[in-house]
């Protein structure tokens, strides 16, 4: 469940939604990739497939990710005018700018979220070749574990082998098994969400910015733009040392970044971007 806030209260609210949306998307996908695996008909061709379930299934989110962006953007433009006294300011969404971050978004996360699968696949892989597992159990473990880290799987196994020590009932160690992955599963898909949603909203502002100098409504030469940080005992160095710093609209900020979500490390990233009026 999404904690985490931006500094900003429009903000904040719009990244909790997005994020609970998309956790909710993420996790069914997932749940309809396991749930694809025949473990009598499991092959070497199966991962390949459930890979490609699970990114196709996840991408009937995208409309709302648009749709996401275009109230990000609006977010961006209300304040742009309240806060630095602009009248009208205007942007046509049909631009392919947007949809084209919404979709890089999506897409380079979702590299990332198939790029650990493989690992753990592969990890999979050479635990089973460790333990003697059968193609039948290397499958049945696959329907079981799929959307883990190769870390997670190993503190799975690790959490099993304990609770057989201990001697308890299968049902049990099934039951106690399957919540520990839930956990594990919903933990990551959560972290994947926030950053698809903070980089989505960030993101979006950030090229409306670009889109209103462009179309000469802002003068590059008179403002910038801001990055804010919620300041914490939790704050990550990379976000406390961005706090406050500016960078010209369309560059980078010192920690090299366009906008947020900020990393190393990859963490729920709380921080923001805004136009500001340029000192000189």
């Amino acid at each position: 469940m999404a904690t985490e806030q931006s500094p900003f209260e429009e903000e904040n609210n719009l990244e909790n939604d997005t994020s609970q949306e998309l956790l909710s998307v993420l996790l069914l996908a997932l749940i309809q990739a396991q749930n694809s695996i025949v473990i009598s008909e499991f092959n070497n061709n199966t991962f390949n497939v459930i890979q490609s379930q699970l990114k196709s299934k996840s991408s009937e989110v995208l409309p709302f990710l648009n749709n996401t962006s275009h109230k990000a953007i609006q977010i961006g433009l209300d304040r742009t005018k309240r806060e630095l006294g602009f009248d009208n300011l205007t942007i046509d969404y049909s631009d392919s700018r947007f949809t084209d971050l919404v979709t890089k978004v999506f897409n380079d996360n979702f590299e990332f979220i198939l790029d650990t699968n493989r690992e753990m696949y592969q990890e999979l892989q050479n635990i089973a070749n460790e333990r003697g597992w059968s193609q039948e159990e290397l499958a049945r473990r696959l329907k079981k574990y799929y959307g883990l880290t190769p870390r997670y799987i190993n503190t799975v196994l690790t959490l099993e082998s304990a609770l057989m020590s201990e001697g308890v009932s299968k049902k049990v160690l099934e039951q106690r098994i399957q919540k520990r992955i839930d956990q594990l599963l919903e933990w990551r898909m959560n972290l994947i969400a926030e950053r698809i949603s903070t980089a989505i909203i960030e993101g979006s502002k950030d090229e409306s910015f670009g889109y209103l100098v462009d179309t000469s409504q802002i003068d590059r030469n008179e403002y910038v733009k801001q990055w804010s940080s919620l300041i914490d005992d939790v704050t990550t160095d990379i976000c406390l040392s961005s706090n406050n710093t500016i960078a010209e609209i369309g560059g980078r900020f010192p920690n090299g970044l366009y906008h947020p979500p900020a990393y190393p490390p990859v963490h729920e990233c709380r921080s923001s971007i805004a136009l500001t009026k340029r000192n000189i």
